[in-house]
């Protein structure tokens, strides 16, 4: 959000600017992994934390819009 509200604009693809495309891959990552290690400390260690169930919603939430961007592009 500071990268877009610095000035930097998109173009016509994805990697027409670099620092906002890498930036908001690494978001996309950090999110996907964030559900992963969530559930499987969950599964695995019989995790209760409130924080670990926050970090899998959070995840969840990335994965669900990246599969609507994939699904159905616009």
């Amino acid at each position: 959000m500071l990268l877009a509200a610095s000035g930097q604009q998109g173009g016509e693809t994805f990697f027409d600017n670099p620092l906002l495309a890498f930036s908001g891959l690494f978001a996309a990552i950090c999110g996907t992994l964030a559900f992963l290690t969530g559930i499987a400390a969950i599964v695995k260690n019989k995790e209760r934390a409130a924080l670990v169930s926050v970090s899998v919603i959070i995840g969840g939430f990335v994965i669900f819009f990246l599969l609507g961007e994939f699904l159905f592009p616009h």
